[in-house]
């Protein structure tokens, strides 16, 4: 992007061999492997982002999903691939998310590139089926640092889907990264809530998403699936306006 705006990159976080982590399910590497590339053949195939950064932490061979977006075409894709599970398994996966959105701070050329820029985290395996409302939010919302959504009394942030500018991950995020550890109980969201929390007390802006994500996957934890029926999706939605009202208020 040339005309001074923020460009609205995508990060797909992927493992696809998480070699005994504490906490997770869906752990067949041929499994995993084919929801990265089923989730990523849709994703290319979205309106609204400048950039796709794929960055695998399991040091695996991405050949299959680099041909899969030259054969499509279109949204400018960078892949990413290196070991990044050299840590103790107790730590959890939120650990290594964090390494990996570290990576990809310090190796992508498209972050570099656009380094005024939003990041949309969503993990690799899932598709959200209505990103473009929330890219063309923070389009026309160029001041915000985070946008996501707290629960558990604003002590935890999902982290499914969460956006934030790059100041953000460098300055708020990145710095508490070394207290996640799952088997304590501090998770990779009660983080990004904290970063949240410490960005607001130095005059930073957050905000909620303009709606729920709707997500389509499967969860690693649990390995069941993140569809809603049409009650509980409604249902979703009336408690977001709700607290985008009180939050307004």
């Amino acid at each position: 992007m040339n005309d001074g705006k923020k460009a609205v990159c995508l990060i797909l976080t992927a493992t696809v061999d998480p070699s005994g982590i504490s906490f997770m399910k869906r752990t067949d590497k041929e499994q995993r492997y084919q929801d990265y590339k089923q989730a990523l053949a849709k994703w290319l195939r979205t309106d609204g982002l400048d950039g796709i950064i794929f960055c695998e932490n399991s040091g695996a061979d991405l050949s299959e999903l680099e041909d899969l977006a030259a054969a499509a075409g279109g949204t400018e894709t960078e892949f990413m691939s290196f070991y990044g599970q050299d840590f103790p398994r107790s730590l959890g996966k939120g650990y290594g998310e964090m390494l990996t959105l570290k990576y990809i701070l310090e190796h992508s050329s498209m972050v570099d590139k656009w380094e005024n820029s939003f990041l949309i985290k969503v993990n690799g395996r899932y598709f959200v089926k209505n990103m473009y409302l929330l890219t063309d939010f923070l389009r026309n919302n160029p001041d915000l640092d985070a946008v996501c959504t707290f629960r558990e009394n604003l002590r935890y942030s999902d982290s499914q889907v969460f956006a934030g500018s790059r100041y953000f991950f460098l300055n708020y995020l990145f710095p508490l990264s070394e207290n996640i550890d799952d088997t304590r109980g501090v998770f990779f969201e009660h983080v990004l809530a904290r970063a949240v929390h410490l960005g607001l007390s130095q005059d930073r802006k957050w905000s909620l998403p303009p709606v729920v994500p709707d997500i389509e996957g499967f969860m690693g934890t649990s390995n069941t699936s993140l569809g809603l029926s049409p009650m509980k999706r409604i249902f979703r939605s009336i408690k977001h306006k709700i607290r985008q009202h009180i939050y307004a208020t």
